[in-house]
Protein backbone atom coordinates (compact mmCIF):
# COMPACT_ATOMS: atom_id res chain seq x y z
CA UNK A 1 0.00 0.00 0.00
CA UNK A 2 2.84 2.20 -0.01
CA UNK A 3 3.25 2.07 -3.42
CA UNK A 4 0.06 3.89 -3.57
CA UNK A 5 1.13 6.78 -1.53
CA UNK A 6 2.20 8.89 -4.51
CA UNK A 7 5.12 10.20 -6.12
CA UNK A 8 7.94 11.53 -4.16
CA UNK A 9 8.79 15.11 -4.38
CA UNK A 10 13.04 13.74 -3.66
CA UNK A 11 13.30 11.66 -6.99
CA UNK A 12 16.32 11.88 -8.76
CA UNK A 13 15.20 11.01 -12.01
CA UNK A 14 12.98 13.91 -11.94
CA UNK A 15 15.35 16.27 -11.17
CA UNK A 16 15.28 20.00 -13.13
CA UNK A 17 11.76 18.47 -14.47
CA UNK A 18 9.64 20.80 -11.48
CA UNK A 19 7.02 23.11 -13.04
CA UNK A 20 7.15 26.21 -12.55
CA UNK A 21 4.87 26.24 -9.34
CA UNK A 22 7.00 23.76 -7.55
CA UNK A 23 5.02 20.25 -8.02
CA UNK A 24 6.48 16.82 -8.24
CA UNK A 25 7.03 15.52 -11.97
CA UNK A 26 4.81 13.61 -13.31
CA UNK A 27 6.87 10.36 -13.81
CA UNK A 28 7.56 10.83 -10.30
CA UNK A 29 3.98 10.66 -9.14
CA UNK A 30 3.86 7.34 -10.77
CA UNK A 31 6.89 5.96 -9.50
CA UNK A 32 8.50 6.00 -5.89
CA UNK A 33 6.15 6.87 -2.76
CA UNK A 34 6.49 9.44 -0.54
CA UNK A 35 5.16 7.46 2.72
CA UNK A 36 3.91 9.84 5.30
CA UNK A 37 5.40 9.66 9.26
CA UNK A 38 5.32 6.35 10.37
CA UNK A 39 2.82 7.64 13.20
CA UNK A 40 0.51 9.42 11.41
CA UNK A 41 -3.13 8.36 11.61
CA UNK A 42 -4.02 5.81 9.44
CA UNK A 43 -6.80 7.75 7.74
CA UNK A 44 -4.20 10.77 7.20
CA UNK A 45 -2.52 8.36 5.34
CA UNK A 46 -4.92 7.11 3.11
CA UNK A 47 -6.29 10.12 2.36
CA UNK A 48 -2.96 11.62 0.95
CA UNK A 49 -2.40 7.67 -0.88
CA UNK A 50 -6.09 8.40 -2.59
CA UNK A 51 -4.69 12.75 -3.78
CA UNK A 52 -1.65 10.95 -4.80
CA UNK A 53 -3.23 7.84 -6.89
CA UNK A 54 -5.91 10.71 -8.16
CA UNK A 55 -3.23 13.08 -9.60
CA UNK A 56 -1.20 9.71 -11.42
CA UNK A 57 -4.37 8.16 -12.70
CA UNK A 58 -5.37 11.72 -14.39
CA UNK A 59 -2.00 11.26 -16.28
CA UNK A 60 -2.52 7.43 -17.13
CA UNK A 61 -6.54 6.42 -16.46
CA UNK A 62 -5.24 2.92 -18.08
CA UNK A 63 -3.74 1.66 -14.96
CA UNK A 64 -5.65 -0.58 -13.35
CA UNK A 65 -3.37 -1.56 -10.04
CA UNK A 66 -3.81 2.17 -9.68
CA UNK A 67 -7.46 2.25 -10.05
CA UNK A 68 -7.41 -1.08 -7.14
CA UNK A 69 -5.18 1.15 -4.68
CA UNK A 70 -7.10 3.88 -5.10
CA UNK A 71 -10.04 2.09 -4.27
CA UNK A 72 -8.63 0.54 -1.52
CA UNK A 73 -7.75 3.72 -0.56
CA UNK A 74 -10.79 5.20 -0.34
CA UNK A 75 -12.57 2.07 1.36
CA UNK A 76 -10.69 2.78 4.17
CA UNK A 77 -11.97 6.66 4.38
CA UNK A 78 -15.34 4.98 4.24
CA UNK A 79 -15.76 6.49 0.97
CA UNK A 80 -17.69 3.55 -0.51
CA UNK A 81 -19.31 5.15 -3.83
CA UNK A 82 -16.24 6.43 -4.93
CA UNK A 83 -14.52 2.94 -4.47
CA UNK A 84 -17.06 1.17 -5.99
CA UNK A 85 -16.76 3.68 -8.85
CA UNK A 86 -12.31 3.14 -8.82
CA UNK A 87 -13.20 -0.83 -8.62
CA UNK A 88 -15.37 -0.87 -11.52
CA UNK A 89 -12.84 1.10 -13.47
CA UNK A 90 -10.53 -1.63 -12.19
CA UNK A 91 -12.21 -4.47 -13.60
CA UNK A 92 -12.55 -2.84 -16.71
CA UNK A 93 -9.55 -2.35 -17.62
CA UNK A 94 -8.40 -5.89 -16.18
CA UNK A 95 -11.44 -8.20 -16.39
CA UNK A 96 -8.99 -11.18 -15.30
CA UNK A 97 -8.14 -9.95 -12.11
CA UNK A 98 -9.51 -11.95 -9.25
CA UNK A 99 -9.03 -9.39 -6.49
CA UNK A 100 -10.66 -6.32 -8.36
CA UNK A 101 -13.84 -8.60 -8.87
CA UNK A 102 -13.38 -9.89 -5.15
CA UNK A 103 -13.21 -6.11 -3.93
CA UNK A 104 -15.83 -4.88 -6.05
CA UNK A 105 -18.23 -7.40 -4.71
CA UNK A 106 -17.37 -6.82 -1.01
CA UNK A 107 -17.29 -3.57 -1.35
CA UNK A 108 -21.20 -4.08 -3.11
CA UNK A 109 -21.74 -5.87 -0.32
CA UNK A 110 -21.04 -3.38 2.08
CA UNK A 111 -23.40 -1.04 0.23
CA UNK A 112 -26.31 -3.43 0.59
CA UNK A 113 -26.07 -4.13 -3.33
CA UNK A 114 -26.79 -7.76 -3.30
CA UNK A 115 -27.63 -8.47 -6.69
CA UNK A 116 -25.06 -6.74 -8.17
CA UNK A 117 -22.45 -7.80 -5.62
CA UNK A 118 -23.83 -11.80 -6.70
CA UNK A 119 -22.68 -10.80 -10.76
CA UNK A 120 -19.63 -10.22 -9.53
CA UNK A 121 -18.56 -13.07 -7.27
CA UNK A 122 -19.95 -15.10 -9.81
CA UNK A 123 -16.82 -13.93 -11.58
CA UNK A 124 -14.61 -14.21 -8.88
CA UNK A 125 -14.97 -17.36 -8.02
CA UNK A 126 -14.43 -18.69 -11.75
CA UNK A 127 -11.26 -16.96 -11.71
CA UNK A 128 -10.16 -18.33 -8.30
CA UNK A 129 -12.23 -21.25 -7.10
CA UNK A 130 -9.91 -22.34 -4.36
CA UNK A 131 -11.13 -19.47 -1.75
CA UNK A 132 -13.68 -20.87 0.28
CA UNK A 133 -14.11 -17.13 1.67
CA UNK A 134 -15.41 -15.55 -1.81
CA UNK A 135 -17.62 -19.34 -2.14
CA UNK A 136 -19.48 -18.25 1.38
CA UNK A 137 -19.87 -14.46 0.47
CA UNK A 138 -21.24 -16.18 -3.13
CA UNK A 139 -23.78 -18.15 -0.92
CA UNK A 140 -24.70 -15.37 1.12
CA UNK A 141 -25.31 -13.20 -2.21
CA UNK A 142 -26.76 -15.65 -3.50
CA UNK A 143 -29.38 -16.61 -0.55
CA UNK A 144 -30.56 -12.96 -0.50
CA UNK A 145 -31.29 -12.83 -4.20
CA UNK A 146 -32.97 -15.81 -4.39
CA UNK A 147 -30.48 -18.17 -6.28
CA UNK A 148 -30.38 -20.77 -3.42
CA UNK A 149 -28.75 -23.49 -5.91
CA UNK A 150 -25.95 -21.97 -6.40
CA UNK A 151 -25.72 -21.11 -2.65
CA UNK A 152 -26.00 -24.23 -2.34
CA UNK A 153 -23.27 -25.05 -4.44
CA UNK A 154 -20.89 -22.49 -3.17
CA UNK A 155 -21.74 -23.60 0.74
CA UNK A 156 -20.83 -27.38 -1.27
CA UNK A 157 -17.41 -25.71 -2.59
CA UNK A 158 -16.87 -24.42 1.07
CA UNK A 159 -16.96 -27.79 2.98
CA UNK A 160 -14.59 -29.60 -0.26
CA UNK A 161 -12.19 -26.27 0.22
CA UNK A 162 -11.89 -26.53 3.92
CA UNK A 163 -11.32 -30.27 4.49
CA UNK A 164 -15.23 -31.18 5.90
CA UNK A 165 -14.36 -28.33 8.46
CA UNK A 166 -16.36 -25.46 7.94
CA UNK A 167 -20.59 -25.11 6.68
CA UNK A 168 -21.96 -22.08 8.39
CA UNK A 169 -25.68 -23.07 9.40
CA UNK A 170 -26.84 -19.71 9.12
CA UNK A 171 -26.11 -19.67 5.29
CA UNK A 172 -27.67 -23.83 5.58
CA UNK A 173 -30.70 -22.84 6.99
CA UNK A 174 -31.31 -19.69 4.12
CA UNK A 175 -30.84 -21.88 1.33
CA UNK A 176 -33.07 -24.70 2.83
CA UNK A 177 -36.01 -22.31 3.33
CA UNK A 178 -35.33 -21.55 -0.10
CA UNK A 179 -36.17 -24.76 -0.67
CA UNK A 180 -39.28 -24.88 1.65
CA UNK A 181 -40.67 -21.56 -0.14
CA UNK A 182 -40.57 -23.29 -3.24
CA UNK A 183 -42.06 -26.38 -2.22
CA UNK A 184 -45.02 -24.13 -1.06
CA UNK A 185 -45.49 -22.80 -4.06
CA UNK A 186 -45.36 -25.84 -6.22
CA UNK A 187 -48.08 -26.98 -3.97
CA UNK A 188 -49.76 -23.92 -4.88
CA UNK A 189 -49.23 -24.83 -8.81
CA UNK A 190 -50.31 -28.39 -7.96
CA UNK A 191 -53.60 -27.29 -6.60
CA UNK A 192 -54.20 -25.03 -8.89
CA UNK A 193 -53.79 -27.74 -11.67
CA UNK A 194 -56.25 -30.03 -10.03
CA UNK A 195 -58.85 -27.39 -10.15
CA UNK A 196 -58.57 -27.02 -14.21
CA UNK A 197 -57.44 -28.44 -16.69
CA UNK A 198 -55.94 -25.08 -18.40
CA UNK A 199 -53.34 -24.03 -15.62
CA UNK A 200 -52.51 -19.84 -16.32
CA UNK A 201 -49.46 -19.02 -16.42
CA UNK A 202 -48.37 -17.05 -13.87
CA UNK A 203 -45.09 -16.45 -13.98
CA UNK A 204 -43.78 -13.33 -12.30
CA UNK A 205 -41.34 -12.03 -15.50
CA UNK A 206 -38.29 -12.26 -16.80
CA UNK A 207 -36.50 -9.09 -15.24
CA UNK A 208 -35.94 -8.90 -11.28
CA UNK A 209 -37.61 -6.41 -10.04
CA UNK A 210 -35.67 -2.68 -9.53
CA UNK A 211 -33.79 -2.35 -5.74
CA UNK A 212 -34.40 -0.51 -3.62
CA UNK A 213 -32.70 2.31 -3.09
CA UNK A 214 -31.12 5.68 -5.17
CA UNK A 215 -32.01 5.74 -8.61
CA UNK A 216 -29.18 4.99 -9.58
CA UNK A 217 -28.84 1.35 -8.29
CA UNK A 218 -30.51 0.02 -11.42
CA UNK A 219 -28.31 1.40 -13.67
CA UNK A 220 -25.36 0.09 -11.53
CA UNK A 221 -27.16 -3.08 -11.24
CA UNK A 222 -27.12 -2.93 -15.20
CA UNK A 223 -23.57 -1.82 -15.35
CA UNK A 224 -21.83 -4.83 -13.55
CA UNK A 225 -24.45 -7.40 -14.61
CA UNK A 226 -22.61 -6.13 -18.49
CA UNK A 227 -19.35 -6.46 -17.39
CA UNK A 228 -19.51 -9.83 -15.31
CA UNK A 229 -21.91 -11.73 -18.24
CA UNK A 230 -19.13 -10.99 -21.04
CA UNK A 231 -16.80 -11.99 -18.51
CA UNK A 232 -18.95 -15.10 -17.84
CA UNK A 233 -19.45 -15.52 -21.51
CA UNK A 234 -16.32 -15.69 -22.52
CA UNK A 235 -15.48 -18.17 -20.08
CA UNK A 236 -17.99 -20.95 -20.92
CA UNK A 237 -16.83 -20.35 -25.15
CA UNK A 238 -13.29 -21.16 -23.58
CA UNK A 239 -15.13 -24.76 -22.58
CA UNK A 240 -15.08 -23.33 -18.40
CA UNK A 241 -18.65 -22.98 -17.85
CA UNK A 242 -20.24 -23.17 -14.18
CA UNK A 243 -21.74 -25.95 -14.59
CA UNK A 244 -24.92 -26.91 -12.77
CA UNK A 245 -24.60 -23.51 -10.73
CA UNK A 246 -24.78 -21.30 -13.17
CA UNK A 247 -27.12 -18.31 -13.00
CA UNK A 248 -29.32 -19.35 -16.10
CA UNK A 249 -30.85 -22.36 -13.75
CA UNK A 250 -33.36 -19.72 -12.37
CA UNK A 251 -34.88 -18.82 -15.55
CA UNK A 252 -36.61 -22.06 -15.69
CA UNK A 253 -38.36 -20.80 -12.17
CA UNK A 254 -40.94 -19.17 -13.92
CA UNK A 255 -44.10 -21.51 -14.69
CA UNK A 256 -45.26 -24.49 -13.26
CA UNK A 257 -43.30 -27.06 -14.90
CA UNK A 258 -39.99 -24.94 -14.43
CA UNK A 259 -40.72 -25.01 -10.33
CA UNK A 260 -41.53 -28.21 -10.07
CA UNK A 261 -38.20 -29.38 -11.78
CA UNK A 262 -36.24 -26.77 -9.82
CA UNK A 263 -37.19 -28.55 -6.73
CA UNK A 264 -36.25 -31.62 -7.07
CA UNK A 265 -32.89 -30.35 -8.24
CA UNK A 266 -32.39 -27.84 -5.53
CA UNK A 267 -33.73 -30.76 -3.36
CA UNK A 268 -31.52 -33.44 -4.69
CA UNK A 269 -29.12 -31.03 -4.17
CA UNK A 270 -28.77 -30.11 -0.92
CA UNK A 271 -29.58 -33.36 0.33
CA UNK A 272 -25.83 -34.07 -1.13
CA UNK A 273 -24.64 -31.60 0.42
CA UNK A 274 -25.90 -32.92 3.74
CA UNK A 275 -24.36 -36.07 3.43
CA UNK A 276 -21.42 -34.92 2.86
CA UNK A 277 -21.58 -32.70 5.49
CA UNK A 278 -22.73 -35.64 8.03
CA UNK A 279 -19.90 -37.93 7.01
CA UNK A 280 -17.40 -35.63 7.55
CA UNK A 281 -17.31 -36.44 11.72
CA UNK A 282 -16.05 -32.74 12.24
CA UNK A 283 -16.99 -31.20 15.26
CA UNK A 284 -16.57 -28.00 13.91
CA UNK A 285 -20.03 -28.48 11.50
CA UNK A 286 -22.02 -31.10 13.11
CA UNK A 287 -23.18 -28.91 16.15
CA UNK A 288 -26.23 -28.61 17.03
CA UNK A 289 -27.54 -26.08 14.52
CA UNK A 290 -26.49 -28.03 11.67
CA UNK A 291 -28.81 -31.07 13.23
CA UNK A 292 -31.72 -28.36 13.58
CA UNK A 293 -30.95 -27.50 9.94
CA UNK A 294 -30.71 -31.05 8.59
CA UNK A 295 -33.93 -31.89 10.69
CA UNK A 296 -35.63 -28.78 9.15
CA UNK A 297 -34.39 -29.94 5.50
CA UNK A 298 -36.28 -33.70 6.00
CA UNK A 299 -39.67 -31.77 7.42
CA UNK A 300 -39.66 -29.95 4.09
CA UNK A 301 -39.03 -33.54 1.96
CA UNK A 302 -41.17 -35.61 4.27
CA UNK A 303 -38.94 -37.35 5.57
CA UNK A 304 -40.02 -38.23 9.18
CA UNK A 305 -37.82 -40.67 10.28
CA UNK A 306 -35.07 -38.62 9.56
CA UNK A 307 -35.91 -35.77 11.04
CA UNK A 308 -36.39 -36.84 13.90
CA UNK A 309 -32.92 -38.56 13.47
CA UNK A 310 -31.69 -34.98 12.82
CA UNK A 311 -33.57 -33.43 15.59
CA UNK A 312 -32.58 -36.03 18.65
CA UNK A 313 -29.28 -35.16 17.61
CA UNK A 314 -29.60 -31.32 18.35
CA UNK A 315 -31.57 -32.07 21.50
CA UNK A 316 -28.34 -34.03 22.50
CA UNK A 317 -25.97 -31.51 21.78
CA UNK A 318 -27.95 -28.72 23.44
CA UNK A 319 -28.79 -31.06 26.65
CA UNK A 320 -25.75 -29.50 29.00
CA UNK A 321 -26.10 -27.50 32.21
CA UNK A 322 -25.81 -24.62 30.96
CA UNK A 323 -29.15 -23.88 30.39
CA UNK A 324 -30.37 -24.15 33.76
CA UNK A 325 -28.32 -20.61 34.10
CA UNK A 326 -28.28 -19.29 30.74
CA UNK A 327 -32.08 -18.40 29.50
CA UNK A 328 -30.77 -18.39 25.75
CA UNK A 329 -29.74 -21.75 26.16
CA UNK A 330 -32.89 -22.81 27.13
CA UNK A 331 -34.31 -21.26 24.83
CA UNK A 332 -32.52 -23.11 22.19
CA UNK A 333 -33.21 -26.66 24.11
CA UNK A 334 -36.96 -25.88 24.61
CA UNK A 335 -37.74 -25.27 20.56
CA UNK A 336 -35.61 -28.25 20.01
CA UNK A 337 -37.45 -30.13 22.12
CA UNK A 338 -40.87 -28.98 20.73
CA UNK A 339 -39.99 -29.81 17.41
CA UNK A 340 -38.96 -32.96 18.07
CA UNK A 341 -41.74 -33.46 20.24
CA UNK A 342 -44.00 -32.82 17.41
CA UNK A 343 -42.59 -34.78 15.20
CA UNK A 344 -42.55 -38.08 17.45
CA UNK A 345 -46.24 -37.06 17.55
CA UNK A 346 -46.89 -37.50 14.16
CA UNK A 347 -44.64 -40.29 13.92
CA UNK A 348 -47.35 -42.00 16.74
CA UNK A 349 -50.32 -40.92 14.21
CA UNK A 350 -48.69 -42.25 11.24
CA UNK A 351 -47.86 -45.56 12.86
CA UNK A 352 -49.64 -47.30 15.56
CA UNK A 353 -47.18 -50.01 15.90
CA UNK A 354 -44.26 -47.49 17.58
CA UNK A 355 -46.57 -44.58 18.87
CA UNK A 356 -45.96 -46.26 22.21
CA UNK A 357 -42.64 -46.53 21.93
CA UNK A 358 -42.79 -42.61 20.74
CA UNK A 359 -44.76 -41.68 23.12
CA UNK A 360 -42.61 -42.62 26.16
CA UNK A 361 -39.57 -41.76 24.85
CA UNK A 362 -40.83 -37.98 24.17
CA UNK A 363 -42.60 -37.88 27.70
CA UNK A 364 -39.66 -38.57 29.45
CA UNK A 365 -37.69 -35.91 27.29
CA UNK A 366 -40.24 -33.38 28.13
CA UNK A 367 -41.06 -34.20 31.45
CA UNK A 368 -37.32 -33.95 33.02
CA UNK A 369 -36.58 -30.48 30.77
CA UNK A 370 -40.27 -29.19 31.55
CA UNK A 371 -39.54 -29.74 35.53
CA UNK A 372 -36.22 -28.38 35.44
CA UNK A 373 -37.39 -24.88 33.87
CA UNK A 374 -40.84 -24.57 36.07
CA UNK A 375 -37.53 -24.23 38.57
CA UNK A 376 -35.64 -22.00 37.07
CA UNK A 377 -38.05 -20.32 34.57
CA UNK A 378 -41.23 -20.44 35.88
CA UNK A 379 -42.83 -17.34 34.00
CA UNK A 380 -41.17 -17.86 30.70
CA UNK A 381 -43.73 -18.65 27.60
CA UNK A 382 -41.31 -21.94 26.42
CA UNK A 383 -42.24 -23.50 30.20
CA UNK A 384 -45.49 -23.14 29.21
CA UNK A 385 -45.58 -24.29 25.93
CA UNK A 386 -43.83 -27.29 27.33
CA UNK A 387 -46.72 -28.06 29.74
CA UNK A 388 -49.01 -27.80 26.48
CA UNK A 389 -47.23 -30.11 24.96
CA UNK A 390 -46.64 -32.81 27.44
CA UNK A 391 -50.17 -32.73 28.33
CA UNK A 392 -51.29 -33.67 24.36
CA UNK A 393 -48.46 -36.39 24.61
CA UNK A 394 -49.60 -37.94 27.66
CA UNK A 395 -53.74 -37.55 26.25
CA UNK A 396 -52.34 -39.64 23.40
CA UNK A 397 -50.81 -42.22 25.39
CA UNK A 398 -54.16 -42.60 26.95
CA UNK A 399 -56.14 -42.69 23.92
CA UNK A 400 -54.06 -45.59 23.14
CA UNK A 401 -54.35 -47.49 26.09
Amino acid sequence: MWGGGGGSRHDPRGDGADGADGAAPRRSRRAVPDPPPRRKAEKGFYKEAAEHWDLALALNPLHADGWFALSHACMKLGELERAVAACTRCVQLDAEGFEGWNNLAALLMAKGKEAEAFSALQVAVKLKRNSWQTQENLARTGIAVGEHFTACCALAEVLKISGGERLEAELLSGVVEGLAALGERVRRDEAAASESASVANDAEGGAPPAPAGDGDDWALLDAVRALAGAQLEGDDEAGDGAGPDASGWRSTAHDAVGRSRMLAQLGRRVGELLRTASASASTSVQTPAYWSVAGRYWEVMGETRSEKECLFKCVRGLSTSTWRKDARAFEDLAQASLRLAECSLRLAEADPGVAGRELTTVRMQLAGLHAGAAREYPDHELTGRLAACLARVQAMRESLG
